[in-house]
């Protein structure tokens, strides 16, 4: 039995004054992204300064690593904040 999915949970306090809210981009080992299932943006409880967006990614294959991208759609275009990835290596 293999994973089917991946979920992320990503804070973005760095980010209050951005609008619209962000996103994040999940690519696997070969640059590509994966889809996502589920995703959702939120406040931790009353506190306005512990914000986070979390989703649930489907594999496309044998992912070894993922990357997470913090980023933003302005206007249909993707602008990627690469300075704040995350990599995972799943092995």
């Amino acid at each position: 039995m293999s994973p089917v999915s991946v979920k992320v949970k990503y804070n973005y306090d760095s980010y209050n004054s951005i609008a619209p809210m962000p996103r994040v981009v999940v690519k696997n080992q070969d640059e590509k992204e994966l889809i996502y299932i589920f995703y959702s943006n939120s406040e931790n409880g009353n506190r306005k300064d512990k914000k986070y967006m979390s989703g649930e990614f489907e594999f496309i294959g044998n992912e070894k690593n993922i990357t997470v991208i913090p980023s933003l759609y302005i206007d249909d275009k993707v602008n990627l904040f690469k300075d704040g990835k995350v990599e995972i290596d799943s092995d």
